[in-house]
């Protein structure tokens, strides 16, 4: 059982190291369905089974903690594959964050007047969340990750092995 959750650990919930593209999609994938799974679960089956509505909404919060924290790892690892820091996709996050508090709070003071200027505010910039992520999504996400080793380790592809010595980028 500790081998199974430290692999568990070390594909979902580490920072360090890098992870191509195929890996990264792929673990995306299995992330957002297991996710998924859990989440109905504290949706249908916690309230079936008779738990109070707060522990199915401490359980949902969890799940989301860990969704968030499994992605983050991800990412950060997606990033270091294209040798920046993952400190950056720290950054996008907390814009990302800020951008949908900025949306609860527009919706609250104007009570979803979609003409309020706090409402007008909150479409531009969910507009330029949107764009942030898909500056991310293609250049993390979709682009090729750098050749050879990086600050932050050995290609996931092992491309420098097949290369002669006097070739390799060190």
């Amino acid at each position: 059982m500790k081998e199974r959750m430290q692999l568990l650990s070390e594909l979902f919930f580490t920072f360090r190291g890098r992870l191509n593209r195929k890996r990264f999609w792929m673990r995306m994938l299995v992330l957002y369905f297991f996710m998924q799974v859990l989440g109905a679960v504290g949706a249908y089956v916690l309230p079936a089974l008779g738990f109070p509505a707060q522990v199915a909404m401490v359980y949902s919060i969890g799940m989301t903690l860990l969704f968030w924290l499994g992605s983050a790892s991800l990412w950060v690892r997606r990033f270091h594959d294209r040798n920046v820091s993952g400190w950056w996709y720290g950054l996008y996050f907390f814009f990302i964050l800020g951008v949908f508090a900025y949306l609860v709070y527009a919706v609250a003071i104007s009570g979803g007047d979609a003409a309020a200027p706090d409402m007008v505010l909150a479409k531009y910039l969910i507009v330029a969340a949107l764009m942030a992520w898909l500056f991310v999504a293609i250049r993390f996400g979709l682009r090729r990750g750098t050749p050879g080793p990086n600050r932050y380790g050995p290609d996931p592809l092992g491309m420098t092995a097949a290369l002669p010595p006097e070739i390799r980028i060190s």
